[in-house]
């Protein structure tokens, strides 16, 4: 599995409509919303704004023709995030009717070429799955626990201060079993 690296943006044109894309790397649901709103923001404009995404942890995937006839533009949008077996990856797409009907055709190969159009230009890299889980430390072991996470190449956030804090650890899944490991010798029990 694929990943992009960073927002890459694309353009189709066909029969005068312009079709706007943008593909990104995306974590979670709220996430998306978040850039979905911004994307239409952008293009409050076009006549239709259409996407789809996939994550991995937790598994989703979901698409919208966004008043398009069914299957027109979520689909082959989906369709390319399969063929290029990306996860954690949304592409949005804008269009801006050019006041000739497409046909169900036309409407399928034009959001195809607008969504791999912002892939041609996205950089793509192996997708590593990662494990977040949540612990609570006291305040006497907080630089053990740091100290342990670089070891094991994680990331840590600080939820809530106190004694004990609440910490966040996301690394990846292969380093998760010997992370855990060593928490149970400091005696601190995680949740996931």
């Amino acid at each position: 599995m694929k990943i992009v690296s960073d927002a890459a943006y694309g353009l189709f044109k066909v029969s005068g409509s312009r079709f706007v894309s943008m593909i990104l790397p995306v974590h979670s649901q709220e996430q998306i919303a978040a850039r979905r709103n911004e994307f239409k923001k952008e293009h409050d404009s076009a006549t239709h704004i259409c996407y789809a995404y996939r994550l991995a942890n937790p598994e989703a995937v979901f698409s919208t023709d966004a008043g398009e006839p069914k299957g027109t533009a979520g689909k082959p949008l989906m369709n390319l995030l399969l063929k290029h077996q990306l996860v954690n990856t949304a592409i949005f797409v804008a269009r801006y009717y050019g006041g000739k009907k497409l046909g169900v055709p036309g409407l399928i190969d034009a959001y195809k070429q607008a969504g791999e159009s912002a892939l041609m230009h996205a950089e793509l890299k192996a997708f590593i799955p990662v494990k977040q889980i949540e612990i609570r430390v006291p305040f006497i072991l907080i630089n053990e626990v740091f100290i342990l996470a670089k070891r094991h190449h994680a990331e840590v956030n600080i939820v809530a201060n106190g004694d004990p804090a609440l910490l966040s650890v996301t690394l990846k899944k292969n380093f998760f079993e010997s992370f855990s490991k060593e928490l149970r010798k400091y005696q601190l029990l995680h949740s996931s």
